[in-house]
């Protein structure tokens, strides 16, 4: 069973990433002499590559009694240690 990321969450890094994009792009033409500018292009290209990781793995997974959280570097727990859940931020 996979848990996806909301389509929410992921659309904001693709419009982020493609805005932040075309600001750095239209602000090397029109001031090429600026270095402010790739600042833009490192933040657009991070964004996306932030969306296409998230909507290619998804937030959890649960496979043969392991819960494995897709991050950078994978967490995972086995369902047999989990001996409670908490509730949080009063969610029901």
């Amino acid at each position: 069973m996979k848990l996806s990321y909301k389509k929410k969450h992921i659309r904001h890094h693709l419009i982020l990433g493609i805005a932040w994009l075309i600001i750095g792009l239209l602000g090397l033409l029109t001031n090429a002499n600026q270095l402010f500018f790739y600042g833009f292009i490192l933040l657009g290209v991070l964004n996306l590559v932030t969306y296409f990781f998230k909507k290619e793995r998804k937030y959890l997974s649960i496979e043969n009694g392991i819960i494995y959280k897709h991050q950078l570097v994978s967490k995972k727990i086995s369902l047999d240690k989990i001996k409670r859940i908490k509730n949080k931020y009063g969610m029901d």
